[in-house]
């Protein structure tokens, strides 16, 4: 009995191991580690979950996103550039997404228009067709820390976003940030404007010399970050060996606020620059390829030179937007007119109509 008793007091006078001034220490320790975590995931991913939440459904298939701050293009340039998609992917994964997620580039061959014309006062517009099978498509407007605003358009499926992709939940709206590296036109806040259209004429350009690298979408951004004329433009495409995005020949049509308006084509590996009122899906370098590449001067580019010449290149924007409707695959083929916008190069607002439907328009305004 008394062994027991004295069992009895030793059970009822332990100790418990961590006592409530240990616990508080554990739960601070916690605290502290989440607060560290969630402090380290902001630094690492602060622009891009800010870019991430302020992706919106304009319609079905039709998205807008706006990144604020550095993606990492001046170190991109840094390094030198990339020479293929495989490159630039292994990049945007490391950079805005810390080997965290999955990116694919994917494309094929779409035939595209631009045209440039000016208002009554001297407005300078540039209006473009994107045409292609594809349907989901975003408008990125940036603000870089050491570049200009712009904004800019994407076709996901070139990023693997292909139909069944929803911006439902966050981890879908994160795959959206890549857009940023994908343009394929697009205007800056110095009204400098320019599109990608391809040619497809069977080659690919491929420049290798000692010049840092650059591929068909990242020139794009390279062209809205960094030029404030067309001038500028040809001279930072001077400085960087071009290689083709997807394995497929592609030319730069680009505009700027003082009218002139150009075409960069590479033609056997050598960029030759000529100056036009439009642009479609061939060769307009004079000489013996002039007239090369997707159906030639189609009926497309027809239909772009005779609006032009029925306004005598002086249009409001609607009598643009209605010139592009007109060139538009609506008419043309069995594509699709992905989507057509119309730049302002003075007011730097965008207008955008989506898949042929010319009633509905989405308007953009660079200075807000």
């Amino acid at each position: 009995m008394e062994f027991r008793y004295l069992e009895e007091e030793c059970v009822e006078e332990r100790k418990p191991i961590i006592g409530k001034r240990g616990k508080r220490i554990i739960l601070l320790a916690v605290l502290v580690l989440l607060v560290v975590g969630v402090i380290k995931l902001t630094f690492m991913f602060g622009p891009q979950v800010v870019a991430a939440s302020s992706v919106k459904t304009l319609e079905e298939d039709f998205y807008s996103m706006e990144y604020k701050g550095d993606y990492g293009f001046d170190e991109f340039l840094k390094r030198g550039g990339v020479k293929n998609d495989d490159e630039l992917i292994a990049y945007i994964v490391e950079r805005l997404y810390h080997n965290m997620y999955e990116v694919e580039v994917n494309g094929g061959r779409y035939g595209c228009s631009t045209l440039r014309a000016t208002m009554s006062d001297g407005t300078v517009l540039f209006g473009r067709n994107f045409d292609y099978y594809s349907k989901k498509s975003m408008v990125v407007t940036t603000a870089p820390k050491n570049g200009y605003n712009s904004i800019s358009t994407c076709n996901l499926e070139f990023l693997g976003m292909r139909g069944d992709w929803e911006p439902d939940s966050f981890l879908n709206k994160m795959m959206a940030v890549a857009t940023v590296y994908a343009p394929v036109d697009g205007m800056n806040e110095k009204g400098v404007c320019v599109a990608v259209l391809s040619v497809s004429d069977g080659t690919s350009t491929d420049q290798n010399t000692d010049k840092p690298d650059i591929t068909t979408t990242s020139a794009v951004r390279l062209i809205l970050d960094k030029a404030a004329s067309v001038d500028e433009a040809i001279e930072l495409l001077k400085q960087y060996d071009m290689h083709s995005s997807i394995g497929s020949q592609f030319k730069f049509a680009i505009t700027d606020s003082t009218g002139k308006s150009v075409s960069v084509e590479y033609i056997k590996n050598v960029m030759n620059v000529v100056d036009v009122d439009a642009c479609s899906n061939f060769y307009q370098t004079p000489g013996e390829h002039y007239g090369i590449g997707l159906d030639g001067p189609c009926p497309r580019y027809a239909k772009l030179i005779e609006g032009y010449e029925k306004f005598e290149g002086k249009m409001t924007e609607d009598e643009m937007m209605n010139t592009m409707a007109s060139a538009s695959q609506k008419y043309f083929y069995h594509n699709n007119t992905q989507w057509t916008a119309v730049f302002n190069t003075k007011e730097l607002t965008a207008t955008y109509c989506y898949f042929e439907d010319f009633e509905e328009k989405y308007y953009f305004d660079l200075k807000d």
